[in-house]
């Protein structure tokens, strides 16, 4: 009987170890697109954002990281966005990360290094995505306050639309965390009762 109630409570406990991961989402304290007529050498803040060659556009967007810790598990950024202008010649959308300030201003334009170019980007409402897990831990690890990103049109001359403008959801980071060192005590405490009581009624 005692071994058939420490196999239940062992059950008990790993089902509530196995949901101790949680969801976090970061949304931007601060994005908006940046426009330019020569190359970057005059820059405007604009009140919308989009990603394009050409008569070129670019959207910052800024993260505050201090709410995560080291123990984040995984992290996806996602870029909901609209290609109003795809065909040919294929365009690429890049994103470069730096660390940021946490406000968008005209200096950030070229800030940035690389991380990933999204090809062949169909038209349309889509959602782009890829893994910065190893980033957003190198920021956490450095002790930063914002992973910024830089959105830029790489080759082509696809159009971007992001946001508001066709009512699309800001990008997110998506986390995996796991649940605070409360649940876990909560659930420690729990099994050492239900211990006591084994002893006591075995």
């Amino acid at each position: 009987m005692i071994l058939k109630k420490m196999f239940t409570l062992t059950l008990v406990i790993t089902g509530l170890l196995s949901t101790t991961l949680n969801a976090a989402t970061i949304t931007p304290v601060d994005m908006t697109g940046l426009r330019s007529f020569d190359g970057g050498a005059n820059v405007l803040l604009l009140d919308f954002d989009a990603v394009k060659t050409g008569t070129e556009d670019r959207t910052i967007a800024h993260y505050d990281i201090s709410v995560l810790t080291g123990t984040t598990l995984s992290a996806i950024l996602e870029i909901p966005i609209n290609n109003i202008d795809p065909g040919l010649p294929d365009g690429t959308f890049d994103v470069y990360a730096f660390t940021g300030d946490g406000v968008v201003s005209i200096d950030e334009w070229n800030a940035g290094v690389l991380e990933h170019a999204f090809t062949g980007v169909e038209g349309g409402n889509q959602t782009l995505s890829f893994d910065i897990t190893t980033l957003l831990l190198n920021s956490i690890s450095n002790g930063d306050t914002y992973l910024s990103f830089n959105f830029r049109g790489g080759v082509g001359t696809d159009r971007y639309w992001l946001s508001d403008i066709f009512s699309l959801p800001d990008p997110t980071i998506n986390t995996v965390v796991p649940v605070p060192a409360a649940v876990w005590l909560f659930v420690t405490g729990m099994g050492m009762l239900f211990g006591f009581s084994l002893r006591k009624n075995g």
